[in-house]
């Protein structure tokens, strides 16, 4: 009987050191998941500002291509 008692308390005593180790995974994943979300969301505006200055540049290139040559021949 006291065998079965200690078997119980062993048992109890492991399922809470699991659930605890369970959380803190849990909460590590959060954190990870959170970190993952933030960087992604800072390289998207970093891909839409330079995707606005790579426009920017083809449309001034676009301009001096397409004006003609000023220079008078004599």
């Amino acid at each position: 009987m006291e065998r079965s008692g200690n078997m119980k308390k062993d048992l109890k005593q492991t399922i809470f050191e699991t659930v605890g180790s369970l959380r803190n995974l849990f909460e590590q994943l959060q954190a990870s998941r959170d970190s993952k979300s933030q960087t992604i969301t800072d390289l998207e505006g970093r891909v839409s500002t330079m995707k606005a200055k790579l426009d920017a540049c083809r449309v001034d290139t676009g301009k001096v291509h397409r004006e003609p040559s000023v220079s008078t021949t004599q």
